[in-house]
């Protein structure tokens, strides 16, 4: 990201905004990209919207027993499902204006799979390796 503030403040015009995003892709799109780095299959279950509602309503009302904190609000549930349909974005002015440029997702996950086995989240020893990206067969804390 300190590539892009650079790109923009040597290359940007006074004024214009540019989103440095990269791709617009929903969390499946990305699962999927996952699921072809990691060899391992993607979830498929959904949670239908009324349960998830459901869930957001029992957590907060937990919460205000508890005094735990909400790990699923209602306001959240509301702000997913307004925001479901609204959320595309373009980072393509960026790119042509300030000539920077967003490496493949691939190869973003491949070096996320990498470090979380590199610190201790994801057990070597059930990391078989299969001609290309590392597969992990299990994630999992380390400690």
């Amino acid at each position: 990201m300190a590539a892009a503030r650079v790109a923009a403040a040597e290359k940007g015009q006074r004024g214009e905004r540019y989103l440095a995003a990269g791709r617009d892709l929903h969390v499946g799109q990305a699962l999927q990209v996952l699921s072809s780095v990691t060899g391992l299959p993607a979830p498929r279950p959904r949670v239908p919207d009324a349960l998830l509602g459901t869930l957001a309503l029992l957590n907060e009302a937990w919460a205000r027993l508890s005094g735990r904190p909400v790990l699923v609000s209602w306001q959240g549930f509301r702000t997913l499902r307004r925001e479901r349909t609204n959320t595309a974005f373009d980072s393509s002015k960026a790119e042509r204006t300030l000539g920077i440029r967003f490496r493949p997702l691939e190869e973003t996950f491949t070096d996320a799979v990498e470090w979380f086995a590199t610190h201790g989240y994801v057990d070597r020893a059930r990391l078989p390796r299969a001609g290309g990206p590392m597969v992990a067969s299990t994630v999992q804390r380390v400690s």
